[in-house]
């Protein structure tokens, strides 16, 4: 009996990890799907909301205000170049949400390279298991 217990108990478990793996794919093919939008503007935009939220989840909340409200926390925690990195990519994204003109497909690399230092950020600065639930039960990143 109490093998048995224990078998049914690992199959739980299992099936667990098997449908958190499965959610995370489906999220993080979701969310490349929207980073690669013909529409590059779109996708800028697509690509800083998930920077912001990124920021949001490792403690600096705007409390939605504007993103410029956190700088002065985030300098003082991730430094100045990110800073300025973050100064750069909330013009950008002013540009992709309200600028008729098309951005390029450079514009869009660049949020991407800015969303990897982010997480990169985020690797640096929180703890293992702040890392885990980030990455496999929010699936943040």
């Amino acid at each position: 009996q109490v093998s048995r217990i224990l078998l049914y108990a690992f199959l739980i478990f299992l099936l667990v990890i098997l449908a958190m793996i499965a959610r995370r794919k489906i999220l993080l093919t979701q969310r490349k799907k929207r980073f690669c939008l013909e529409c590059k503007n779109d996708a800028i935009g697509w690509i800083f909301a998930d920077t912001i939220h990124i920021l949001q989840k490792m403690g600096f909340d705007r409390k939605n205000g504007s993103v410029q409200s956190i700088c002065p926390s985030v300098e003082a925690s991730l430094g100045a170049e990110y800073v300025s990195e973050l100064k750069q990519m909330v013009d950008l994204n002013a540009r992709a949400l309200f600028s008729s003109h098309v951005l390029e497909e450079t514009h869009r690399e660049t949020a991407l390279s800015f969303r990897g230092n982010t997480i990169q950020q985020l690797q640096n600065h929180t703890t293992w298991k702040q890392r885990f639930k980030m990455k496999w039960i929010q699936c943040i990143y």
